[in-house]
């Protein structure tokens, strides 16, 4: 599968099963002559370095905001920010970068991060998004958000 199609069927996904991505992929590009296994795929896929989807999204999203196209309240971006705790995959290497949110009782509980993000509220997108270690406060995630 060459690149370009590997980005953007990464892209494109609706949060089916991958054989139904494959399939619907295909059949929007209107090729259904490439024959490639889920296996064959997903392997494909892991060879994908992670940093291009912040990067794509950042050059989209510069190009955007460029245009005339953003929509704007009394000449402002309207923007929202907030924070939140969230379970991850109980991992040792999850336990380790994020922390868990154990209590006096149970010494390890959930996997959590603490993630926040800024939203651009009428043009409905997210500007920035961070995930950080629990304990790393709401408010220093949200200076982050700013700065990017």
């Amino acid at each position: 599968m060459p690149l370009k199609d590997m980005l953007l069927c990464c892209l494109s996904k609706k949060g089916l099963t991958t054989t139904f991505e494959l399939r619907n992929y295909f059949k929007v590009k209107r090729d259904l002559s490439i024959q490639l296994s889920v296996q064959g795929y997903l392997q494909q896929r892991k060879c994908l370095n992670p940093e291009i989807f912040p990067y794509l999204n950042r050059e989209y999203l510069m190009d955007f905001y460029h245009s005339d196209e953003p929509t704007l309240w009394e000449g402002y971006l309207l923007i929202a920010i907030d924070g939140s705790k969230v379970e991850v995959p109980n991992s040792k290497e999850n336990r380790e970068t994020f922390g868990n949110s154990g209590n006096q009782h149970f010494k390890t509980g959930q996997v959590q991060a603490l993630v926040s993000g800024v939203y651009d509220i009428l043009n409905h997108f997210y500007l920035d998004i961070e995930i950080e270690h629990i304990s790393v406060s709401e408010n220093e995630l949200a200076k982050r958000n700013l700065k990017h």
